[in-house]
């Protein structure tokens, strides 16, 4: 599935991210994914989707 592909599905999504960071990879290990820790990623809580 391409990430354009994967945007149509979700007529609220307005952009799709591919990342092979460090910090990027870190999180999509994590079966919790990324948790509202810290002030950063609370702007990213709620709205961040996965897909396996």
């Amino acid at each position: 599935m391409t990430h354009s592909t994967e945007q149509h599905l979700r007529e609220d999504a307005q952009c799709v991210l591919h990342t092979h960071t460090r910090a990027g990879c870190a999180v999509a290990a994590l079966e919790c994914g990324l948790l509202p820790v810290n002030q950063i990623s609370m702007e990213f809580y709620g709205k961040v989707a996965y897909h396996d």
